[in-house]
C-alpha cells in the first residue's frame, strides 16, 4: 500500500521544451528492494526522458508504504 498515491512534481527548463513535454516521459518510482513485511517512509525518485529538464521538488518528499504479506487460503 502506497500512501499517497500520487505526487506533484516540479520541474524546470525551457519553455518549449516543458509545454511539449508528455506526462508519460516522467516516471516516479519507489525502490523497495530488500525491504521486508512493514512501514516505510521512503523518498519517491523522479525520472524524466526528456533532457534539459530538471526536478525542483516533489511534494510530499516522502511516501508512506505499509509492506504487508499475501495470505493465499487453502482450500
Amino acid at each position: 500500500h502506497l500512501s499517497p498515491q500520487t505526487v506533484d512534481v516540479i520541474l524546470s527548463g525551457p519553455m518549449p521544451v516543458l509545454d511539449a513535454l508528455p506526462i508519460s516521459d516522467i516516471h516516479v518510482e519507489v525502490d523497495l528492494t530488500g525491504l521486508t513485511p512493514g512501514t516505510y517512509q521512503l523518498t519517491p525518485k523522479v525520472l524524466i526522458i526528456q533532457q534539459n529538464v530538471t526536478v525542483e521538488s516533489i511534494l510530499p518528499g516522502t511516501v508512506e508504504v505499509i509492506i504487508s504479506r499475501t495470505i493465499t487460503p487453502t482450500p
